[in-house]
């Protein structure tokens, strides 16, 4: 789903709410020279061909690429759990660096390099949408927040109100499928 705002607004600061049973990608923005700005729900996987068994909790990404620098920051744990979470970008200034913060049950900060800032986009800004050169679209729902207006479309995600997961009774045990299918509010 294509957001009404042009620009993800980095310099501005913006904040959201998701909730998920399985993650994938909430906001994503292309940049000059294959740059980007990408926040995601990275899933929670298990590695059972190794000893011991590799697991790795669901988590917040925040990844950016610009002239050709990639970074990312982590955040939070067990974020596919039907549990709101905030996540707001608040733009550094001077010698302040910009900050990434999530609040549900805990809440968790890190600090972001003010070259974020820096991004300039080439494309519109996009939600949930799957992504070429990586990530799935996100399966959930996006609450509109401040700088970050969503709307209904026929295409869209969940968003705001009467989320599909409303009716769901917790999460589907890891392995098994999802019972629901994304669908509009």
């Amino acid at each position: 789903m294509q957001v009404p705002s042009p620009v993800i607004p980095l310099r501005t600061g913006f904040d959201f709410s998701f909730r998920t049973c399985s993650g994938g990608v909430l906001l994503d923005q292309k940049g000059p020279s294959n740059g980007f700005v990408r926040l995601e729900v990275v899933p929670t996987t298990v590695n059972y061909s190794v000893t011991p068994v590799l697991f790795i909790a669901s988590h917040l990404k925040m990844t950016w690429s610009i002239n050709s620098i990639e970074e990312s920051v982590t955040l939070g744990k067990d974020l596919d759990q039907n549990i709101i979470y905030k996540v707001q970008f608040t733009a550094g200034s001077g010698g302040t660096n910009s900050t990434l913060s999530l609040t549900g049950l805990a809440s968790f900060s890190a600090a972001i390099p003010n070259n974020i800032l820096d991004f300039t986009n080439t494309g519109p800004l996009f939600a949930g949408s799957p992504v070429s050169g990586g990530g799935t679209g996100f399966v959930g729902c996006i609450i509109s927040g401040r700088n970050i207006p969503l709307v209904k479309t026929g295409t869209s995600i969940n968003i705001s109100e009467n989320c599909t997961l409303d009716y769901q009774l917790g999460c589907p045990t890891k392995g098994q499928s999802n019972i629901f299918v994304p669908e509009l509010c």
